[in-house]
């Protein structure tokens, strides 16, 4: 069973102390991905590795912050109207490109007319857009075709980063030009300095960025698929932060002083799917004798090392607007599974199946 939640590691004292050796007093973090990027147009296709990076190079219009809430990133606000069809974007004004150009409203609208057209990660949602103006440089409305309740979630989500229209309006394939391949310029937080194929990529901290200077001077980015020799790693300390580690040493790590650990909860779960169209799956009965007949608790304590909470109704409890233990079939009963089955017409035979 996977682990729902993604535990995230870093050593207390990066934060706080200069680095030494070859950068002498900035402050430097070392980066773990478990595998490098095939893109760094992460609006082009799905890439977990260059999404990672990508929320340090660039922005987007809006996020989802820890608690799976949509706020504005390059938005500082913006307004629904009446009929649920109309979204007016106020953008935060004097952002500029890494290249030092400015940043303005005609981005976000070129950005999403190019997923549009080049099919991109978002393309399916954003098909419900009617149009998209830029009365000024700060302002952007987007109007849909009609009312569509997870569209402002969708822009918030994922393949949602903003690009540079000087730079990719072109006929050229937006998944071949440099800044695609080898140097993005985004408005984020850290700048590209430096890609070492299959070794890695050094990020510097942008003196310009809009929502304040970044406190790590420098970020470099190291690729490592053995999950055990990166953790390892990180212990040893050659790495500051990595983003999994094995539930079974999250206790210890916990306990220890020398380092932080933070818990993210992700807005999914893990489950056990049916075929629907299947001879005996077909029935609800079957599932839902499944179901009762399955220990969610043994689960979690074998999967997840009890870090990931059973869920006893669709939504993760974390999302507590959404999340209704009253919906779910119930804990473990084997004689309650039983009967959902006899009551169904399933009768066991003589050798007890």
């Amino acid at each position: 069973m996977k682990k729902v939640l993604s535990i995230v590691l870093a050593l207390s004292l990066v934060l706080g102390l200069a680095a030494t050796s070859a950068f002498a007093e900035e402050k430097v973090l070392i980066v773990s991905l478990g595998g490098e990027p095939v893109t760094f147009n992460s609006c082009a296709i799905s890439d977990d590795y260059a999404y990672q990076l990508a929320n340090s190079v660039f922005s987007a219009l809006v996020v989802l912050n820890n608690n799976s809430e949509i706020v504005g990133d390059l938005a500082k606000d913006w307004t629904i109207s009446e009929d649920n069809k109309t979204y007016t974007f106020h953008l935060w004004e004097n952002v500029k490109w890494h290249d030092g150009e400015p940043f303005t409203a005609e981005d976000v609208k070129f950005t999403f007319e190019k997923i549009i057209a080049n099919n991109g990660i978002l393309a399916k949602d954003l098909a419900v857009i009617d149009s998209i103006t830029c009365p000024d440089d700060n302002t952007l409305v987007i109007v849909t075709k009609e009312p569509t309740a997870p569209f402002l979630a969708s822009l918030a989500w994922y393949g949602n980063t903003i690009l540079p229209k000087h730079i990719y309006d072109t006929d050229e394939d937006w998944t071949s030009i440099p800044a695609a391949t080898s140097h993005p310029i985004g408005t984020g937080p850290y700048k590209f300095v430096d890609y070492q194929t299959g070794v890695s990529i050094t990020l510097e901290k942008n003196e310009d960025y809009f929502r304040g200077v970044p406190e790590v001077d420098r970020i470099v980015v190291t690729f490592n698929s053995d999950a055990d020799s990166t953790y390892q790693a990180f212990l040893n300390g050659e790495i500051d932060f990595i983003s999994n580690v094995p539930s079974s040493a999250v206790a210890d790590l916990l306990a220890n002083d020398n380092y932080s650990v933070g818990v993210l909860s992700a807005a999914r779960r893990f489950q056990m799917c049916f075929n629907m169209d299947g001879e005996i799956t077909s029935n609800l009965a079957v599932r839902q004798a499944v179901a009762r007949s399955l220990d969610r608790e043994e689960i979690s304590l074998k999967g997840t090392n009890g870090l990931q909470a059973p869920a006893y109704g669709f939504y993760p409890p974390f999302l507590e607007w959404a999340y209704n233990d009253q919906v779910d079939i119930g804990e473990q009963d084997y004689e309650a599974a039983i009967k959902i089955l006899e009551d169904a017409g399933f009768i066991r035979d003589d050798t007890g199946n």
